[in-house]
């Protein structure tokens, strides 16, 4: 996987690939990445702000970094 930016990560959600988010203090091999697509229609912000408010915090980190295959 490979770690891209959010820009670069929304534009690859909104075309229906898949996009991997992991708190910013953990790295791949430690803990797997939540894979996420557009399949259900949600909107990549509400998808990511649901992400960081429920597996971010003070230990693995407060916001996401973004992988795609």
């Amino acid at each position: 996987m490979t770690k891209v930016n959010k820009t670069r990560a929304r534009k690859e959600y909104n075309n229906g690939k898949k996009v991997g988010l992991m708190p910013c203090k953990v790295r791949i091999g430690i803990v797997q990445p939540v894979i996420v697509s557009n399949v259900h229609g949600v909107d990549f912000d509400t998808m990511v702000n649901n992400f960081e408010y429920y597996n971010c915090g003070g230990e693995m980190g407060k916001y996401a970094h973004f992988y795609i295959e």
